[in-house]
This record gives C-alpha cells, structure tokens and sequence, in this order.
C-alpha cells in the first residue's frame, strides 16, 4: 500500500478542551481485549491509532455508535463522556467491568436522546452499512438532531480505494456501498450543505480507512458555536 498521507485535506477545529486520553488508551492497548471477541495485537493497535486522530472532536458529552467493546472515550476520561451503543446483542460486548464496553443496544438510526442534547456523534465503520443513499441521509439526518449547534459528527470510514468493494469475494458481505473521501463529501455538500460543514477530512497511511469530521449548523445561528 503506497504511503497516502500526502492525499490529506485537512482542517483543524478542535474542540477547547483537548482530550488527554491519547496516552493512556496507547499504553493500555498491548495488554486489553478491546472488543472482547479474541481480536487484539497489532489490528487493534492501528484502530485506536485511527481513533487518536479524531479524539480532539469527541469532548463533552457524545455518543459512539457502533462501539462493540471498544468506545473511542473510555469511563472515567478527562474532557469527555461517552455512551457506547450496538445493535450486535453479543454479552461479550457488554462488560460492567470495562471502561471501554458498550453501555446500551440500539442502532444509529433511532437515537433515544433529545434535539440538540449532546456535542458529539462518533461512528467507525457504520455509515457503510446502510443503503445508499436513503439510509445513509437518515442516519446523517439522525445524527444531526442530537447534536448541539457547533457540535461534531465524526465518521471513521473504509477507503474505497484501499479497502475490498462490495462484490469482491474478500469484502465484508454486509457493506452497501463504498466510499472515497471525496465522494462522501460530494454527498454532504450535495444534500446536507445547511445542515454540515466539513472540518477535516483525512485518509490515512497506516490502514485501509480515511475520517471526516463535520461541524453542525443549526437554523438559530446559522452555526456560530455555544
């Protein structure tokens, strides 16, 4: 895989309150089960590596969808709080123990929580699983109402280019779609471009995945944050 790092779009707005969580998920990654299925190592390493680079985003009061055993903000973080939720009803995924598990089942298409009540939505490898494009919009659309004016939908996503596409004997068979970072931005800009604007976009050297971060613009103030 050649090095992509030089395809970066990058704009950073993090949040003020930087997380200082980096160091303490690294230092525990070599010795934690993440997602408690018998994946760890090297695989797992790389994954929150992906997730550091987001971290700044993920302040206050969010939510990881999609999380397995693995929240991007443990229990107990400094800057941040995080509800885990899945629709995968495996007990593995669910430890009281773990500062990492999964806290409720659900999925990212019918969020419990009020408008506007939380600052973050976080989703690593999600948004491929819905269909295109009405399930994608609707989850994007989900996403937007529970995040406060200024507040950040941050994507984790499979590089269309890096990662196998649907059809190939190698892809994971639940994927509807593929994505390039450019072509997701088309779709935003195309369809939620009152609603979402673009803060970063990066592919990433080290895996198969590039993210996007979007700040949410709500019709009170055209978007200036609280």
């Amino acid at each position: 895989m050649r090095d992509i790092r030089q395809d970066k779009l990058v704009k950073l707005e993090p949040c003020e309150e930087k997380m200082t969580t980096a160091v303490d998920v690294y230092e525990e990654a070599e010795n934690v089960n993440w997602r408690s299925d018998g994946e760890k190592g090297e695989h797992l390493w790389q994954r929150r590596l992906a997730m550091g680079q987001v971290m700044d985003y993920c302040c206050g009061l969010g939510i990881d969808v999609g999380c397995q055993a693995n929240k991007i903000v443990p229990n107990g973080a400094a800057g941040g709080n995080c509800v885990g939720i899945d629709h995968d009803h495996r007990k593995v995924f669910m430890d009281p123990g773990s500062r990492w598990t999964c806290d409720m089942f659900g999925d990212g298409l019918n969020l419990g929580n009020p408008d506007s009540s939380i600052d973050w939505v976080f989703a690593g490898h999600v948004l491929e699983y819905q269909p295109f494009p009405v399930g994608t919009l609707k989850m994007l659309r989900e996403f937007w109402r529970v995040v406060k004016n200024g507040g950040y939908i941050v994507l984790l996503m499979p590089h269309k280019r890096y990662y196998p596409n649907v059809g190939d004997p190698e892809a994971n068979p639940a994927h509807q779609r593929d994505w390039l970072p450019e072509e997701l931005l088309q779709f935003v800009n195309g369809n939620l471009y009152k609603e979402l604007r673009i803060v970063q976009l990066e592919s990433f050297y080290n895996k198969f995945e590039f993210d996007a971060v979007f700040r949410v613009v709500k019709d009170d103030d055209n978007g200036r944050t609280r």
